[in-house]
């Protein structure tokens, strides 16, 4: 697996994201803590997960036919620098004490609509540079490059916080965004689409091109289930943000440090289990049953955590949960990948993200509700029965014959042969 780190546009892509999400950790744990001791309330959390998620619903569309007709490295870098931009400003007020929480809100729904867009595009771009055979090493890298940055910034930023503050904080994750764009412009040259399409985008075709990603996603069962099942782990993985400031603060009496020990912990566990995730997932037919046991396993953590007040014992809870994390998150990109055309890539992922959105923003609601109202316990199991739904539906997948899907693998013939499925979408609009 290691040898891929001998091919330049492999490094820069781990490297980019290991820098990004370094400064993502550190924003994402700053502001959660910025608005609980602003506010005091595990809803007021809640909402900012759910302000930095709701937009996204109303982008989605267009960001899956643009990701899949435009250069990918291009749309990264143009995220980064537009989401770096709004992270610049609100560290300059913080700096000059004018933070307020709506600019905090503010912020989120910013970097939200940019961060929806741009993993689904940065998931098409690896599989589109990809060699077939490096689809599920290729992706372990790719989840342990993120999540060693997590790690890191989970580990420094509840020190980092009290001593430099918000603004500090914010300028460091502007920094990853201007590094990351500087490497992303390095991955190669020139103009590269993986759209043989040379009409222009008007809204007739738009609309076509939307359709025939749901079309896609529609009739094929194991893509449809796989799809739920993604929507139910990231759903699950998204609203356990809500939670874990509350559990370091109320259970764990930890404060920010507490906070960034169980981050630590959760990306220490996704960042060893991505390591023996390209030899585990390398046999396909055990990439469904060992998905469907990692997300049980993170069910079980969530159920079991909530019950220890205990810090080491916490963190080792989080640390499982990372597993989880870091095996399911490999095994669902690895199979979507060999079960879905590069041509539709980034339809198909957004169609699974919309998904995901809407069953994110119900669950994180009830998890900022059930914390403050009930327990936080309360908010442990409403996230555990969705790890739970996605790992009895990945064993159902496994007992289901594979499909039609194989002939559009990545290795397989050119977009004509959409038509198997879609007979009524023109193999030309594709």
């Amino acid at each position: 697996m290691f040898e891929l780190l001998k091919r330049r546009p492999y490094r820069i892509i781990l490297t980019a994201n290991f820098i990004s999400l370094i400064g993502s950790g550190l924003n994402h744990a700053s502001i959660i803590w910025f608005v609980l001791q602003k506010t005091h309330s595990e809803q007021a959390v809640a909402l900012l997960v759910t302000a930095i998620t709701l937009p996204s619903l109303f982008f989605l569309p267009f960001s899956g036919v643009l990701i899949d007709r435009l250069d990918r490295r291009y749309v990264s870098m143009t995220l980064d620098i537009c989401r770096g931009t709004s992270v610049a400003i609100v560290a300059a007020l913080a700096f000059m004490g004018r933070a307020e929480v709506w600019h905090i809100y503010a912020m989120g729904i910013a970097l939200g609509l940019g961060a929806f867009m741009f993993w689904p595009n940065m998931q098409a771009l690896t599989q589109e540079m990809a060699e077939h055979s490096d689809v599920v090493p290729l992706n372990a890298l790719v989840q342990g490059s993120a999540q060693a940055g997590w790690m890191i910034s989970g580990a420094i930023v509840g020190f980092l916080y009290r001593r430099i503050g918000l603004g500090g904080t914010l300028s460091m994750d502007a920094a990853s965004y201007a590094f990351s764009v500087f490497l992303m412009f390095r991955v190669r040259k020139g103009k590269h689409l993986v759209h043989n399409e040379r009409t222009p985008l008007n809204l007739g075709r738009f609309n076509r091109d939307f359709v025939g990603g749901l079309r896609y996603a529609a009739s094929n069962a194991r893509v449809m289930i796989l799809g739920i099942v993604a929507a139910l782990f990231t759903a699950a993985m998204m609203s356990q943000n809500v939670l874990t400031a509350p559990f370091s603060d109320k259970i764990l009496k930890a404060g920010p440090e507490g906070f960034g020990y169980c981050a630590a912990g959760w990306s220490l566990g996704a960042i060893f289990i991505s390591v023996v995730a390209g030899t585990v997932l390398s046999k396909s037919s055990a990439r469904l049953w060992v998905l469907s046991g990692a997300l049980v396993l993170a069910g079980v953590a969530c159920v079991v955590l909530p019950h220890f007040a205990i810090l080491i014992v916490g963190v080792a809870g989080y640390v499982v949960m990372g597993a989880g994390r870091g095996m399911a998150g490999v095994g669902i990109n690895s199979v979507l990948m060999h079960e879905v055309p590069r041509q539709l890539m980034g339809r198909t992922q957004n169609v699974i993200n919309f998904t995901a959105i809407v069953m994110q923003l119900v669950l994180t609601m009830a998890c900022g509700w059930l914390s403050e109202h009930l327990a936080i316990k309360y908010g442990f199991y409403a996230v555990g029965s969705f790890y739970f739904t996605g790992g009895l539906l990945a064993m159902l997948v496994a007992r289901m014959p594979e499909s039609g899907a194989r002939l559009l693998a990545p290795d397989a013939p050119p977009p004509e042969t959409l038509d198997i499925l879609m007979p009524e979408v023109e193999a030309a609009e594709l």
